[in-house]
């Protein structure tokens, strides 16, 4: 069962090890890969872990980050495994960094995080519509203009540039 709070990062992998075990499941019981993922994400959604980002050091999430993205020419993933892991932390690293970004950034994810979080698979395979998003619309189709933007908001954050705050959104939204 999922614990109530997840205050210590000892905490937070074991909240991941939960979770990798029911995706393990659920890979287990179907042969449709998207289908598997899609559970991991309504168990991940339902869970603390979808809160952690709110409180979890950013050292701790660039360290697993940069520690996936080093050995991924080496992983036996799948690619869409590697594109949806990728876009999994991408999307924990915006919730718990909203805060810093500005009015015009938070309106563009207030509308495209939804799509961001449950379509990640979608960059595959488009034109499904996955069974968690109950406005259909959402479910049609992602563009990678917005994985783009998760990505940059996150080398943005590890490379702290000092370029102003106009040039910032320009570079983020475009």
């Amino acid at each position: 069962m999922f614990s109530k709070n997840l205050e210590t990062v000892q905490e937070i992998i074991e909240e991941l090890n939960e979770i990798a075990g029911i995706y393990k499941a659920a890979l287990e019981r179907t042969n449709n890969p998207k289908i598997a993922y899609l559970e991991m994400l309504y168990a991940h959604n339902g869970a603390p872990l979808s809160k952690a980002g709110l409180s979890m050091p950013q050292a701790f999430f660039c360290d697993i980050f940069l520690s996936f993205w080093a050995d991924r020419e080496t992983q036996s993933y799948e690619p869409w495994r590697q594109v949806a892991a990728v876009g999994s932390l991408l999307w924990v690293w915006l919730i718990g960094n909203e805060n810093k970004l500005t009015s015009v950034e938070k309106v563009f994810l207030k509308n495209q995080k939804a799509r961001l979080f449950f379509l990640i698979p979608d960059l595959i395979e488009k034109h499904e519509v996955s069974p968690y998003v109950k406005n259909t619309h959402f479910g049609v189709e992602i563009r990678f203009d917005e994985l783009k933007f998760a990505s940059r908001c996150f080398f943005q954050c590890l490379t702290e540039e000092d370029a102003p705050i106009e040039q910032n959104q320009k570079a983020l939204l475009h």
